[in-house]
């Protein structure tokens, strides 16, 4: 195991409810719509992260995914959410 990896633990109370944002219903209906597809492929990452963590609100959300580009507007298409590819 990695020096990082021996320095991971659970959020405390304080600092899980910095990540409330996670439950919003756009940002929840769009990770329902890509894990319907492959469970367990999609993990939030960059600034929504590193704010929340911080205990600032993020100004956006950043989304890191398994599937591929047309995986992943199919899936929202299905879900009726819009999806704007950005190449």
């Amino acid at each position: 195991m990695t020096a990082f990896a021996n320095n991971l633990r659970a959020l405390n109370a304080e600092e899980v409810k910095h990540f409330d944002w996670t439950q919003n219903t756009p940002v929840a209906s769009i990770i329902a719509a890509l894990e319907a597809v492959r469970p367990c492929s999609v993990r939030f990452v960059g600034g929504c992260v590193r704010d929340s963590l911080l205990g600032v609100k993020p100004k956006d959300v950043d989304l890191a995914t398994l599937l591929k580009p047309e995986e992943v507007v199919a899936a929202l298409k299905k879900a009726r959410l819009r999806a704007a590819p950005t190449g």
